[in-house]
């Protein structure tokens, strides 16, 4: 036995003396740009950072279960519809209602329309926004229960078309084709997954993050958040400064970039009064959407706290607005949000609008704002349940030319809050790193190469929220070829230098991941 066991330990020692060590390789794509020459030394982290491995899980994409044993109704990738009766051994009807409301004073109140009767049988569109399809066996001597289906979904409402329900046909394949370039009408999209940083994406979204190398993607490695929760993480990229803001110094007593400077307490910010950029891109004929994943009743990204805001819109944001659908949702659910919903990922609808609006609205300028929470806000693991469904509709976008005049974000609001991941020590740098990703039209490198060379270089430089603000500006009011008033933040197509701080950045100490030199004391 003790000869045995020595074999044994031998054996073991020899194999891991023969395993390769493994180091990391920092890949650098501006050859004439180094994060360590900053005078912010940022931390870099590894995919898989050792000290998150009690904490990373690699699950993939899971199975669901089917509530309804009649999957009557289907719908294509395209958003076409098909109502089969040969999935059902017994006569029924399917109807529509179109869902509405869930406004100020009561968010939680939602209008439903009559029912109007779908047909079967057949590929049809319908061109609403948000609504319910109901299916109902026709015969009261069975067993099976009346209602055999229900469901409620997204789309995208086009105005130029007068009917509820389009049939498909050769002319009609519900897409459109794409624009030239021209950055006067580009649009801008924004995907936002919730509680995602950087290195967390990598790891859990490979076949995404290789697909949006392949396209061309820029991410920031020196990407820092400048708030605690979503809602001052994302004010400052979609919002000019609140009003409510002007009451407060930028820096507080300590001499700290002040978080009411972000967002203010105690204020009661009406939503309907906040500068939006979809304003700005409204005001210059553009379609607006904004489709944000609230994961409860009463909550909303710019009406959540009641501490910090006046609860609601008091009408619709943007020409789409996707609200009445979470409140439909999240009722049925009991506000407790789920990976999967009656045989789907919640995942794939909750894409449906970010896909369709470069699907359906790329012959014209739009903006296009997604927020999806409940797939990564409580377990960073979770997130992996998304990426053969963003991986496979971004390889759709970029076959089709969808992208040919749009500017596309995919990013994190902050890294991981909830999961316990957050209490090791690439956890708590994660929290301060989230994702940030853009694409830009090819033509935009030949018609501004120099904006997209300063682009490329600022990856490896400080930046924050407020400075894809101004970056996004540039392209709304055509600021590439002009001169700039000074804002709360730099655009990314102007060099950021090496020597920025956090306070420059807007980024409170609390979360400034800048190192410092430390001498041990003896």
């Amino acid at each position: 036995i003790i000869f045995l066991s020595i074999l044994i330990y031998f054996s073991h020692f020899l194999s891991q003396k023969e395993q390769p060590k493994v180091v990391f390789e920092f890949q650098l794509d501006q050859p004439d740009a180094h994060p360590f020459e900053n005078t912010c030394r940022f931390p870099i982290l590894e995919d898989e950072d050792p000290s998150l491995k009690k904490s990373i899980k690699h699950a993939g994409q899971p199975e669901c279960d089917l509530i309804y044993p009649y999957q009557v109704v289907s719908r294509s990738l395209d958003g076409t519809f098909f109502i089969s009766t040969s999935l059902a051994f017994f006569p029924f009807s399917c109807s529509i209602q179109i869902l509405s409301g869930t406004l100020f004073p009561n968010v939680r109140k939602m209008n439903k329309s009559e029912a109007f009767e779908l047909p079967l049988n057949t590929h049809f569109f319908i061109n609403e926004d948000v609504f319910a399809i109901n299916c109902s066996s026709l015969s009261d001597h069975d067993e099976i229960s009346k209602e055999i289906f229900s469901r409620v979904y997204m789309g995208i409402k086009l105005t130029h078309e007068s009917n509820l329900i389009v049939e498909k046909s050769e002319d009609n394949q519900g897409y459109v084709i794409s624009r030239p370039f021209d950055v006067d009408s580009m649009s801008i999209s924004i995907l936002v997954f919730d509680s995602t940083s950087r290195s967390q994406f990598a790891r859990h979204m490979k076949k995404s993050k290789e697909l949006m190398s392949e396209m061309g993607f820029v991410t920031l490695l020196g990407y820092n958040k400048v708030g605690d929760n979503s809602a001052p993480n994302l004010g400052p990229i979609l919002a000019e400064p609140y009003k409510e803001n002007e009451d407060y110094d930028i820096l507080d007593e300590t001499g700290d970039i002040g978080l009411n400077k972000f967002l203010p307490y105690r204020k009661k910010i009406d939503p309907d009064s906040i500068d939006f950029i979809w304003k700005k891109m409204k005001k210059k004929g553009c379609e607006t959407l904004f489709n944000d994943d609230i994961m409860h009743t009463s909550r909303g990204l710019f009406h959540y706290s009641n501490k910090h805001f006046k609860p609601g819109f008091t009408h619709k944001p943007t020409d789409h607005y996707y609200r009445p659908f979470y409140n439909y949702l999240y009722k049925m659910l009991n506000n407790k949000w789920k990976l999967c919903r009656d045989g789907r990922l919640l995942s794939e609808e909750l894409l449906v609008p970010w896909f369709h609006s470069h699907r359906k609205l790329a012959d014209r300028c739009f903006f296009s704002f997604n927020f999806l929470t409940s797939p990564s806000h409580d377990n960073p693991n979770n997130l992996e349940s998304v990426d053969e469904i963003l991986s496979e509709r971004l390889k759709i976008l970029k076959n089709s030319g969808s992208l040919s005049n749009t500017l596309l974000i995919i990013m994190g609001d902050h890294g991981q809050r909830m999961h316990y991941s957050q209490k090791s020590f690439g956890g708590r740098i994660e929290e301060r790193q989230p994702l940030m990703s853009i694409l830009l039209p090819k033509e935009f490198q030949v018609h501004y190469p120099t904006a997209y060379a300063h682009l490329q270089t600022n990856v490896h430089r400080l930046t924050s929220n407020v400075d894809i603000h101004e970056t996004l500006l540039d392209i709304i009011d055509n600021r590439l070829s002009r001169s700039r008033s000074i804002g709360r933040g730099r655009s990314l197509f102007t060099e950021i230098p090496t020597t920025r701080t956090c306070m420059e950045a807007w980024i409170p100490n609390n979360f400034c991941l800048c190192q410092y030199n430390a001498t041990k004391e003896e």
